[in-house]
């Protein structure tokens, strides 16, 4: 049950990230997810940081701690209030401009949902379940952007 779940949250982030993107582009233009801040860096060192610290990091924040100090706060409607609340600050830390700040509240939504999720089978698999979904999307995104130069 637990690997069932697992490949559907990784299906459904995985679908929503390119269905953001396509939409986003659509609507405001190609280069509305180009962000330039690894501009003359190593192939190596965008992998490392896009592909395993900025999940991990990214994970243990806006997931981890921002949803479990929400359920240590006895809080009527703790799963909701989570949710939103880590959702907003992984779209905070996302704006880059407007789409993209949108696109990374809605993903951020998909992240602290499975989470939730995720923590009936105990906080290690949330948490380590979010860090390998999160890695494998931006392993996706990293070959694409970087190794085959398609822009998403």
């Amino acid at each position: 049950m637990k690997l069932k779940l697992f490949l559907i949250a990784f299906s459904v982030l995985l679908l929503t990230t390119f269905l953001l993107s396509f939409i986003g582009n659509l609507v405001a233009g190609n280069d509305t997810f180009v962000i330039n801040t690894m501009d003359g860096k190593s192939l190596i060192i965008i992998f490392l940081t896009i592909v395993v610290i900025v999940p991990i990091i990214e994970t243990f924040i806006f997931q981890f701690v921002i949803i479990e100090i929400c359920y240590l706060i006895k809080l009527k409607h703790k799963n909701n209030i989570a949710i939103l609340i880590s959702a907003l600050s992984f779209g905070t830390t996302h704006f880059y401009n407007f789409i993209y700040f949108m696109s990374a509240v809605i993903i951020g939504v998909g992240f602290a949902y499975y989470y939730t999720l995720f923590r009936k089978y105990g906080l290690k698999f949330s948490f380590f379940g979010i860090i390998i979904i999160h890695i494998m999307i931006n392993f996706i995104s990293f070959l694409m952007n970087y190794v085959f130069e398609i822009e998403i």
